[in-house]
């Protein structure tokens, strides 16, 4: 893996400070699996082209579920996607992120003390799954790995809301209450995302979105 940061902060007065984020990501896989590699190559592939259309379980009778082809296929399509991205970026890891924050706190008039802010979090889109082809040399069902089905893009939203003042009960203690809000754009908690693709590129796995939080927290400082 490799990639880079970097991170740009701008304050355009004393009150207000934006901070600016970016991250890039590439992971390459290299040498997958070479035994398993070595056991298709000169064992699976070679039985396949002979016996590949006998049946699974009982290959003397005629076919009645899976051939050995299909069946064999099945098991082994995760490895020929990764086996396929071998060498070149993993169009798996999602490649780029950005981050935008801002907040602002008022020091004088009617909401002096209070502070606002919020916060954009944007990633990269993501391969979820793969079409299937059937290679014409091997007889072999294949990821197509050149045009895989991807997830999508996702923005995440946040908002903050302070408040901060001198308390002279028990000396100078400094009292900070902030109200945060994470994920703003899911406050029903009912975002459904794909994280995996059937080869038909309908959803085979899907999970609720980073549900909505809301937090209180209170900091004295002696």
């Amino acid at each position: 893996s490799k990639g880079f940061e970097a991170e740009l902060i701008y304050n355009p007065t004393r009150s207000w400070r934006i901070a600016f984020n970016a991250a890039q990501q590439e992971t390459v896989l290299t040498n997958i699996a070479p035994r398993l590699t070595k056991l298709v190559d000169e064992v699976w592939v070679p039985h396949l082209t002979q016996f590949g259309h006998l049946d699974w379980n009982t290959p003397i009778q005629q076919v009645s579920g899976n051939n050995t082809q299909e069946q064999v296929g099945n098991r082994l399509i995760e490895y020929f996607a990764i086996k396929g991205n071998a060498g070149k970026p993993n169009p798996e890891v999602r490649e780029w992120r950005f981050n935008f924050i801002t907040n602002f706190t008022f020091r004088e008039g009617f909401f002096k003390g209070y502070s606002i802010g919020g916060a954009a979090r944007w990633e990269d889109e993501f391969a979820g799954g793969y079409p299937i082809i059937v290679d014409t040399a091997s007889g072999l069902v294949l990821p197509d790995v050149a045009n895989p089905y991807m997830g999508k893009k996702k923005l995440s939203l946040d908002m903050n809301v302070g408040y901060r003042r001198k308390i002279h009960i028990f000396g100078d203690v400094d009292w900070r209450m902030q109200i945060n809000v994470r994920n703003l754009q899911n406050l029903g908690n009912r975002d459904l995302e794909v994280s995996r693709f059937q080869p038909d590129g309908s959803a085979a796995r899907v999970r609720y979105g980073a549900p909505s939080e809301i937090f209180m927290t209170n900091t004295f400082t002696f």
